[in-house]
């Protein structure tokens, strides 16, 4: 991997972000909706907003990004699944949230925020959408 990846102790701080502010949106009743940003305390949010309000709470001062637009940011670069590690960005079907890790199955697992607020949900083929072609990893750039 590059050098200017995060490293695996970085991940972890966004993972512990990700789940504080999940825990903290759930508090506050927080729903989707897209274009929603309660990073600033509002009661909306949608996917990209929850992974940029956690990436800049780690410490990451990055630009807001789509998820269609991560592909073409100079802030994010793709990583091959081998290489992916609990922190890194997944991104599938229009929708992002946080790598967590695989579990005993290995289905890939995130933090996410969706119609059903801030969720630790299974991503990929049986995961979060039907189809699995696009299922992307991607690190921020430290």
């Amino acid at each position: 991997m590059a050098n200017d990846l995060i490293d695996e102790g970085a991940g972890q701080e966004i993972v512990t972000a990700a789940q504080e502010i999940g825990a903290d949106y759930t508090r506050r009743g927080v729903k989707y909706k897209l274009g929603g940003d309660a990073s600033t305390g509002g009661r909306f949010s949608d996917c990209s907003h929850y992974v940029n309000h956690v990436l800049n709470q780690s410490g990451f001062a990055l630009d807001y990004v789509t998820t269609s637009g991560i592909g073409n940011s100079p802030d994010y670069e793709l990583v091959s699944p081998d290489d992916s590690f609990p922190g890194m960005i997944l991104v599938q079907g229009g929708h992002m949230g946080i790598f967590i890790g695989f579990d005993t199955n290995d289905m890939a697992r995130g933090w996410q925020m969706g119609n059903h607020g801030v969720l630790n949900a299974k991503w990929g083929v049986g995961g979060w959408f039907d189809k699995a072609q696009d299922f992307r990893f991607y690190s921020p750039i430290a």
